[in-house]
């Protein structure tokens, strides 16, 4: 039997880098010897301790998960400690595989959760020879491990995303060995449908040029990069996420279907309903010949993600806090800090995956109404609803007695996030504060194109959605769906 734990814990699960890319969510203050003491002492415990699933139904361990989104926020060390060791109360033990794997058994074991430990050290030994990125791109990316039975992409991809956030957490992080256990969740997690992201999806994705990859080449220094957002709205014939959402809304085959459970639900959408999807999804736009395009593929898909949980969650009754469409926004996250590190066709390959995968569970969940006008209209940003405490005497302008009510609204939500019990709420806070800093400043009127209502989005998008998601997570609310978590699963239309 093969040991579970062979890494050097050192050189695996060393404190945090700095960012890859300034692209990537920025770090808020308040990070300080003790929360870099505190990340280290989660990441190896964890590592060492506990199982991949915290049981039989395969659902994830992903403590570490809630640790760096507190990490990133500014928490100190004993919150991060602290709800670690919360968290952990329902994970099982760490336990030996029953053989090794190697590249001879690869696919043997694929989606057996038996044979985690084997594969965390095969990906360890595979990292400690040719590094973490290379190891990415060889077991996610390359043709040889998707054209395959191996399938490496769509296990990245399956899961609710978790392998491709744990992955995420570890390019952002410069953190080794969560790249290892991504790798390694991602080989045991179920894959319903190998040709939804299998040979015919590569075929789309042709081998870039010499000229192409040298445009979209990324550096990953922070020093040396310093780009900003691109500002350059889409072009008039370009096809954008939101007009691939549109169709998606007015396909006929795209109906609400009723399972009798949701993971019965979920597999008939990857099964039954992933070829029109595909299908829908393979039409949109991206061209590497333009300068930061990846950049701006990456904002369209955030602010995708955002418009499905919130506007498709919200109504004029109540806003449903959906579970799964909160996992599209949690995972987005990431998408900058894999491609800060990626080669151009592993960056298009991820892109293109993510919005079909993020469709699917937009369908699977009943493909609910996006009524953009009326979500802006019935909602307003910066109110009262989550108030801000200010810890010393002031005396406002009187012209300014209504805003100072609440001066920063992200200010009371990151602190709401830093202690609420809810594991998936700060990670869920700190993805929509990473859209509001980077394109909040939209107007309204950027986006334009086939999904009625797109005109009247801006980017205070980010901020109505965090407020209705602090006010549904709100201690009154004591909503518990599955595993006891205090969030919705009715889905919509069905």
């Amino acid at each position: 039997m093969t040991s579970p734990v062979v890494q050097d814990f050192e050189a695996f699960f060393p404190e945090p880098s700095t960012l890859p890319s300034t692209s990537c969510p920025q770090r808020l203050p308040g990070i300080t010897a003790a929360s870099n003491k505190a990340i280290v002492f989660v990441m190896r415990d964890n590592h060492q301790k506990y199982d991949v699933f915290w049981d039989d139904r395969k659902f994830h361990n992903h403590v570490t998960h809630r640790a760096f989104a507190l990490y990133a926020m500014g928490a100190q060390g004993p919150l991060i400690e602290g709800y670690y060791k919360a968290d952990a109360k329902s994970l099982r033990p760490a336990f030996a595989s029953p053989e090794e794997i190697t590249e001879q058994n690869y696919c043997d074991h694929l989606e057996d959760a038996k044979y985690y430990s084997a594969y965390v050290n095969f990906f360890a030994n595979e990292v400690a020879k040719h590094g973490a990125i290379a190891t990415v791109e060889k077991f996610a990316f390359s043709e040889e491990y998707n054209t395959t039975k191996a399938w490496g992409l769509a296990h990245l991809m399956a899961g609710v995303y978790h392998p491709m956030i744990h992955i995420g957490n570890g390019l952002e992080f410069g953190i080794p060995g969560l790249i290892v256990e991504g790798l390694a969740m991602g080989a045991v997690n179920d894959v319903f449908n190998v040709d939804l992201l299998g040979p015919s999806f590569f075929k789309i994705v042709p081998t870039l040029d010499t000229a192409t990859q040298a445009i979209t080449s990324k550096l990953s220094s922070l020093l040396l990069d310093t780009k900003k957002p691109s500002s350059e709205q889409p072009r008039s014939l370009e096809t954008t996420v939101f007009d691939v959402l549109a169709r998606v809304r007015k396909n006929d085959r795209l109906a609400p279907h009723k399972s009798s459970d949701i993971f019965t639900e979920t597999v008939y959408t990857l099964v039954e309903r992933g070829g029109p999807i595909r299908e829908l999804a393979d039409a949109w736009s991206i061209d590497l010949s333009r300068p930061g395009e990846v950049e701006r593929k990456v904002e369209e898909l955030i602010w995708m993600a955002t418009l499905i949980y919130g506007v498709g969650g919200w109504s004029e009754k109540e806003f449903q806090a959906e579970f799964f469409f909160l996992h599209i926004v949690t995972s987005a996250i990431f998408l900058p800090s894999y491609t800060a590190h990626l080669s151009p066709r592993s960056q298009v390959l991820l892109l293109r995956a993510y919005l079909v995968m993020a469709l699917v569970t937009y369908v699977s969940r009943g493909r609910p109404e996006l009524r953009i006008p009326a979500f802006f209209a019935g909602t307003i940003p910066g109110s009262t609803l989550t108030p801000g405490n200010v810890s010393i005497s002031y005396t406002p302008e009187p012209e300014t007695k209504d805003a100072a009510a609440n001066p920063n609204p992200w200010l009371a939500l990151v602190q709401s996030a830093l202690v609420h019990e809810a594991d998936h709420y700060p990670k869920g806070i700190r993805a929509l504060l990473h859209g509001a800093q980077a394109y909040g400043a939209r107007p309204k009127g950027y986006w334009s194109g086939e999904l009625e209502g797109i005109e009247d989005m801006d980017g205070t998008l980010f901020l109505r959605t965090a407020e209705l998601t602090a006010y549904w997570a709100r201690d009154e609310n004591q909503e518990r769906g599955i595993g006891g978590e205090r969030w919705s699963f009715e889905g919509f239309g069905v």
